[in-house]
């Protein structure tokens, strides 16, 4: 049988030099165990590892080998103790995060605290209306605004989200703007299709749909988060397309201590927003 790592920590003690009741100290141990021990080890690996001379323990040359490792390995094991100890409670690493641009502005208010109290996770904003592809790692968390979410990824909802047709006034014009090609898979999209024909304006994301109608070019149908950061006036709420704000990860990330946090700490920050 090897040494074990008990095996080692006693090598270690004894090669201090100061006999067998300083290891015995160094161990917790009583003098007559050290000696039980060394002698086990002795028998164990066939090898005389110490002679003892006058009350001291000299290594034999197989012993110097064996307090060459016994030393490396203790010294190493103390130093990962000091950075766990160091650690325990810090976050650090690098974080990818992606969220809409409809989302941007609240997300990074939301992500502020927890920068704040983890300075040491190196975070990574990307901004796309497409889902990233989390399984191959393209992102470690996805905030996005979503009545179904994936079936692949976990997470939590944050908080619901209402539609509705907006404008910059109340008497506005009847002109729309719409989402175009690249966004027809969404769901207030698709509620606008189906009621005009032709808009006044199309746009390729909800933010510059939003800021297109808060400048007057006509109606939308937005959020009401991001319909309340630019003041505009609701005409006709659309129950049907209630929605809600998720923060989702892959199962991989269940056990990752910067994923866990970040999901926990900025879900309650960007509550608190919606």
């Amino acid at each position: 049988m090897d040494p074990d790592l008990d095996d080692l920590r006693l090598v270690a003690a004894l090669a201090e030099g100061k006999g067998a009741r300083h290891a015995a100290r160094q161990l917790g141990s009583h003098v007559a165990t050290v000696y039980r021990r060394l002698q086990g080890l002795e028998q164990q690996l066939g090898l005389q590892l110490f002679e003892r001379i006058d009350g001291d323990f000299q290594p034999t040359p197989a012993g110097a080998e064996l307090i060459a490792a016994a030393t490396d390995v203790t010294a190493r094991l103390g130093v990962l103790r000091r950075r766990l100890a160091a650690d325990r409670g810090r976050l650090v690493g690098d974080l990818s995060v992606t969220t809409t641009d409809s989302l941007l502005a609240l997300v990074a208010s939301a992500v502020r605290p927890f920068q704040a109290t983890h300075p040491e996770v190196r975070l990574h904003l990307t901004v796309a209306n497409a889902m990233a592809d989390m399984a191959r790692h393209e992102a470690d968390v996805a905030i996005r605004p979503t009545s179904t979410p994936p079936e692949t990824l976990v997470g939590r909802r944050v908080a619901p989200v209402a539609f509705a047709v907006y404008a910059a006034a109340a008497d506005a014009p009847e002109r729309w703007i719409a989402l175009d090609e690249s966004l027809s898979d969404v769901r207030s999209q698709q509620w606008l299709a189906r009621r005009i024909d032709v808009p006044a304006l199309r746009v390729n994301s909800m933010w510059a749909a939003a800021e297109a109608c808060a400048a007057g070019l006509g109606r939308a149908v937005l959020p009401d988060y991001l319909a309340r950061r630019l003041s505009l006036v609701e005409l006709e709420p659309i129950a049907d397309l209630e929605s809600g704000v998720w923060i989702l990860f892959h199962p991989d990330h269940r056990t990752t201590p910067r994923v866990r946090y970040f999901v926990r700490e900025v879900a309650e920050a960007l509550r608190r927003l919606l």
